[in-house]
């Protein structure tokens, strides 16, 4: 029984010299070039990537010319020199070379190592009593001309000092291995050896019965049998390609060759599946361990992770890149290099790829073109392309953005591209863009006045000097809006190099809206010697925003040296100026932010008629209210509803909606009106002021004079509002209006201030959404009655004056008083709900600025 911790399968790496009791399937190919090396001193082994080379060397052509005595030196790779060994020699593929042969430590290079030929090098090593000449064996030869591409005239010396040691070792022997695709570049340079390349031999993908041996030998070599049913079978479903049909339709028949890393990928995944003390694999672990298209998406994805890994780059990118080598039809695609990318990829990821067999290059028409390995791995990239909702996104932005810059390049100019730039905002930025993609989407915002500060941003950390380019054409283009655009754009950039064109704009464009831009660009800018110069110069409206544009900056506690050299100017200039500007910035600020006024207003009015009414019917029965006519029960309890929803909405909302307005024009800053309860109170005063003289309006004016004359408003049942006033009703809900504003106002900054507040607000913004909405409510209702009670006092005494100089009951004032005092409740209650609403529910958006 074998111990599943022994490995059968080497997977899609190459076959080390330590395999070789797993190598299967080459025997016959092994024994011809044996021979051939025996016979011809210069042999080349060439085969497309992935046909088994390296395996072949390392297993059974190393062992097989050690068998026949032969000295076998180490196996030569161009690439294996670390950069210590390499960075002073005078040919950094002799180097190459040397390295390998003699594994001298890679921190130390010789001080000859440029000296030393190869037939110096073979020399020294001798060659041992009794064995034959030595075999020189280059694995992966086409790494001559894909690494140091830029010391690519010492390639020849290579082919020269190949000859010399082939001269001056009679028994020297030397095996070529290569890609097929690198042939091309070969044959130029091989006349520098008088007898060329005496016997090429072709190395094939695996037939159908050397595959079913590398699959049973390595398994029965380990003590699992391998039914050789299971064998056919898993063989057949390697074999399969796709092939277009007579109708067009893609259809599945059996290949010629099995790829031998295909072959590995299932079997290691096989393996590593079976359970532990299995002695033998038939058709049904096949069925359940098996399979081939699992296996083959799952080494796709995990050769995209390691590739992403490696080099760095985004999986989802790489995946987006590697639906290009797929047709529409489901067939494989060529894509060819140009510069430093393959179509959508760069070549760094695409080369990676090629290491991991998923994709493999070839030579065409002096051009490197890349394609997907296998027709089986055209499947998980197909699945993908088909499937994640993702990658299709991409993919149609990217064609879209392709689209565009097309037809940009021909004028490159400020054009409207606004469909691309709001699908490339739906991505957010998950696109790695070129410098020119970059210039272009620049251009476009700045065209379009779309995302100007994102794009600006973009091009800025990625190639400064194309952004400053732009940004001077832009500022002086003849087209009014990109000017005005690009003064936005300044305003976003930043580049002092610039500074000198944006006072221009301010002081000499032509147009008032893009000397406006450039002000507040100016201010934005952040640079204290830039902006008050240009201020000092500034009359009329010009002047206006840019002091506002300067106390935006402010307002926005910025917290860096240059904003608080702009905070120590704001203080010098002047009370005029900082009135113009501050109205100016709150103006503004309501355009931006009127539905807070709305939401907090209505939901502070709606909340407070609903309180108020409900406490108005017992006070109003009680005969405890100033309005109540106390006809009958019925009658006194339906009008105190209707007076307590009507007056509470009118007090309620206009309390609630000055609040809210004081917190638009005075945002909570350093300096002037810097306090939140100064603000709340002032506000609220005015509020609750204007609330109780809508109070007693709407009870003046719509109550009949009959009614009145009973309810005492007024002496006799002529209406006059002289005599109201006399009576004192008329002013008792104006007098207690700034009591009812103030109590919220002060009731509403200690909340804030509080930590109670920010643990209410807490969950629902985590969520993104009001939560448990039972329990919220419960919450609202407790605070607006703790942080209300200021109120009441305030109330009650304000009620007491009546008491005291115009002879009003006590108990009519006490009942008054504490209705109102409930609908302050509501208020406060409604208040903070919109608040909440305004931060995680739906807002109606502002108007533009």
């Amino acid at each position: 029984m074998a111990a599943r911790s022994t490995q059968a399968y080497v997977g899609p790496r190459p076959f080390e010299t330590t395999d070789r009791g797993l190598f299967f399937g080459r025997d016959r190919e092994a024994d011809d070039i044996l021979s051939l090396i025996m016979f011809h001193r210069t042999v080349l082994l060439y085969a497309q990537s992935g046909a088994g080379k390296s395996s072949l060397i390392n297993t059974l052509i190393i062992p097989g010319l050690q068998a026949d005595g032969f000295v076998t030196p180490p196996v030569i790779r161009i690439r294996g020199a670390p950069p210590a060994w390499l960075q002073n020699a005078a040919n950094i593929y002799i180097a190459s070379i040397r390295y390998a042969l003699t594994r001298d430590p890679p921190e130390t290079p010789p001080a000859d190592a440029a000296e030393l030929t190869l037939l110096d090098i073979l020399r020294a090593a001798g060659t041992p009593p009794g064995g034959q000449g030595p075999v020189l064996v280059f694995d992966q030869f086409e790494e001559l001309f894909t690494t140091h591409q830029d010391r690519w005239q010492e390639r020849e010396s290579v082919f020269v000092q190949i000859a010399q040691a082939l001269d001056g070792i009679p028994t020297l022997r030397v095996l070529f291995s290569m890609r097929e695709d690198s042939i091309a570049e070969l044959d130029p340079l091989m006349w520098r050896i008088p007898q060329g390349v005496d016997v090429r031999y072709r190395l094939e993908l695996l037939r159908r019965d050397a595959a079913i041996s590398a699959i049973i030998g390595p398994s029965e070599r380990t003590g699992v049998t391998f039914n050789p049913a299971a064998a056919n079978r898993l063989v057949g479903n390697l074999q399969q390609i796709n092939i277009e049909g007579q109708d067009g339709h893609l259809q599945q028949a059996a290949g010629e060759y099995i790829e031998p890393v295909q072959l590995q990928i299932v079997c290691r995944r096989l393996w590593d599946r079976l359970p532990e003390g299995i002695e033998a694999i038939n058709e049904s672990d096949l069925e359940q361990f098996g399979d081939v298209g699992e296996a083959i998406r799952e080494f796709y994805l995990a050769a995209v992770r390691r590739v992403s890994e490696l080099r760095n780059y985004p999986e989802k990118l790489i995946h987006m890149g590697c639906t290009q080598f797929v047709t529409s039809n489901g067939t494989r695609s060529m894509v060819h290099l140009a510069g430093e990318n393959v179509g959508m990829l760069p070549i760094g990821v695409v080369s990676s790829l090629v290491d991991e067999h998923f994709l493999r290059a070839e030579s065409r028409a002096a051009s490197r073109w890349y394609e997907i390995s296998h027709d089986r791995l055209i499947a998980p990239v197909l699945e993908r392309k088909l499937n994640d909702e993702e990658l299709k996104t991409l993919l149609r932005t990217r064609e879209l953005l392709q689209a565009n810059l097309e037809n940009w390049r021909a004028r490159r100019e400020f054009e409207e591209h606004r469909e691309i730039l709001t699908a490339l905002s739906r991505v957010e930025g998950e696109l790695i863009l070129s410098n020119e993609e970059l210039e272009f989407l620049c251009m476009s915002s700045i065209g379009t006045g779309l995302e100007i500060a994102a794009w600006v941003g973009r091009l800025k950390a990625q190639v400064p000097q194309i952004l400053e380019t732009m940004l001077l054409s832009a500022s002086r283009h003849q087209d009014v809006a990109i000017r005005r655009n690009a003064a936005v754009a300044l305003a976003h950039a930043d580049l002092a190099a610039l500074d000198a064109e944006l006072v221009r704009m301010v002081l000499e464009d032509t147009d008032t809206e893009v000397r406006k831009q450039a002000a507040s660009a100016i201010a934005h800018a952040n640079r204290i010697s830039l902006t008050t110069p240009v201020i000092a110069q500034l009359i009329g409206p010009l002047r206006r925003r840019a002091l506002m544009a300067v106390a935006r900056i402010r307002d926005e506690d910025v917290a860096d040296a240059a904003a608080a050299r702009l905070a120590q100017a704001w203080q010098t200039i002047g009370l005029s100026d900082w009135v113009l500007a501050t109205l100016a910035l709150g103006g503004v600020r309501l355009r931006q932010r009127w539905p807070m006024i709305l939401y907090i207003g209505t939901l502070g009015g709606v909340l407070a008629g609903f309180y108020c009414a409900l406490s108005r019917v017992p006070a109003a029965i009680s005969s405890l209210t100033i309005t109540n006519q106390g006809d009958t029960l019925s009658k006194a309890a339906g009008s105190a509803l209707f007076q307590g929803m009507a007056g509470g909405i009118v007090w309620g909302g206009f309390a609630s909606a000055w609040i809210a307005l004081g917190w638009i024009l005075l945002r909570r800053q350093a300096g002037r009106m810097n306090s939140r309860y100064a603000v709340n109170l002032l506000f609220g005063i005015v509020g609750g002021t204007l609330g109780g003289i809508g109070v007693f309006s709407e009870i003046f004016f719509v109550f009949e004079p009959s009614a009145l004359y009973k309810l005492h408003w007024i002496s006799t049942e002529t209406e006059s509002l002289r005599d109201c006033i006399s009576t004192g009703y008329c002013l008792f809900h104006p007098a207690l209006g700034p009591a009812y504003g103030a109590g919220i106002g002060l009731g509403l900054a200690a909340l804030h201030a509080s930590a109670r507040w920010q643990d209410f607000l807490a969950p629902h913004i985590a969520a993104g959404k009001i939560v448990q909405w039972q329990r919220t409510a419960g919450r609202i209702a407790v605070l607006s009655v703790v942080y209300s009670i200021a109120s009441g006092p305030l109330l009650f005494l304000s009620g007491l004056v009546f008491v005291a100089f115009k002879g009003f009951p006590l108990y009519v004032v006490l009942g008054e008083t504490a209705t109102i005092y409930v609908g302050n409740i509501g208020t406060v209650a409604g208040i903070l709900l919109g608040q909440l609403i305004m931060r995680v529910g739906f807002v109606i958006p502002p108007f533009a600025e």
